[in-house]
């Protein structure tokens, strides 16, 4: 019998020359099998493929969006002009980011995409956590999952689309747009709820969030900081009786009375928007032994709020002291 790193090896090889339906049956042993935590792996990802350059039009629809398979023709993915192109492989970074640059030869005012496929032992919701430099698309399975407009640097998370995995392969399309500088993305899968809860908060979508949310407290109902966490979803949506049952809630679980009287200033402090509050609350923080990263994490959003940058570049201090 193979071993795990003897499948996933003959898995690689095998998506690497196209072989699909081998790496299948490596996948199909592997998601049978318990991993360190005890739970079988959910998906495998194949390396990725890039191709480019083309116009910086998002929403032209170019060869590869008709025709992805690195393996296939290539007369299908000519420039408009006719230029001819092909897939190339491509690795991600350390830190998860695939560059664009080399495929378009660092040119600027181009577009170029990116493909990989995704096995999936079963039908299953997964959030695609997504940050691009600059414009781009995500399509699953030839249906267009996700468009940003924006031109902005890429930032991990800074996009949170969830969909629908297919069993076996599933077939994922990016396509970025650069305009100057650094053309690149980062994307990463995760089915964790209080991961897909934190990164919709990180683009404000507060509401989308609290569903997550309520399920990571589920299967983890003694995590204080869960709890907090939701105070502070219902402190930006403006539910006051939902403040006060998850902080009951939360402070039932705290055993730090010093935190807990932090966090209670601190609610109480943005629902009444009076400054006096805010005072007492930094009082608190001042007696406080040790303040936690998630408290420290309110205060610093409060002060980029309130413009208060120098005090929220000491508090960015402490949670990397902390980590």
């Amino acid at each position: 019998t193979a071993s795990d790193q003897e499948l996933r090896v003959h898995a690689r090889a095998a998506m690497r020359g196209g072989q699909w339906e081998a790496a299948a049956r490596d996948f199909e042993l592997l998601a049978d099998r318990p991993t360190v935590n005890g739970a079988p792996p959910r998906w495998f990802v194949s390396d990725w493929w890039t191709i480019g350059p083309y116009p910086p039009n998002l929403e032209v629809p170019f060869g590869p969006e008709h025709d992805s398979d690195p393996f296939g023709p290539t007369e299908n993915l000519r420039t408009p002009k006719g230029l001819r192109r092909e897939w190339r492989p491509a690795e991600e970074s350390s830190t998860g980011y695939l560059n664009l640059a080399p495929v378009v030869k660092g040119a600027e005012f181009v577009s170029a995409y990116a493909f990989r496929r995704i096995y999936s032992a079963k039908k299953q919701t997964v959030a695609f956590l997504f940050g691009a430099d600059d414009m781009s698309r995500i399509w699953l399975n030839g249906n267009l999952i996700h468009e940003n407009l924006a031109a902005r640097p890429a930032v991990p998370d800074d996009d949170v689309v969830m969909a629908t995995l297919e069993p076996g392969w599933n077939r994922l399309l990016v396509k970025v747009v650069n305009q100057k500088q650094q053309h690149r993305f980062v994307l990463r899968l995760s089915d964790d709820p209080f991961t897909i809860a934190r990164a919709l908060q990180q683009s404000d979508r507060w509401d989308e969030s609290i569903r997550h949310l309520d399920e990571a407290i589920v299967r983890n109902p003694e995590d204080a900081m869960l709890r907090v966490n939701r105070v502070r979803v219902a402190v930006e949506i403006g539910d006051q009786d939902l403040v006060d049952r998850c902080l009951h809630a939360a402070l039932e679980l705290s055993p730090d009375p010093i935190a807990g009287e932090q966090l209670q200033f601190y609610c109480q402090m943005l629902m009444a928007g009076a400054d006096a509050a805010g005072d007492v609350f930094e009082d608190a923080f001042t007696t406080s032994q040790r303040p936690s990263p998630e408290l420290l994490a309110l205060r610093f959003r409060r002060n980029t709020l309130n413009g208060r940058w120098a005090e929220a570049a000491d508090d960015a201090l402490q949670l990397i002291e902390l980590d």
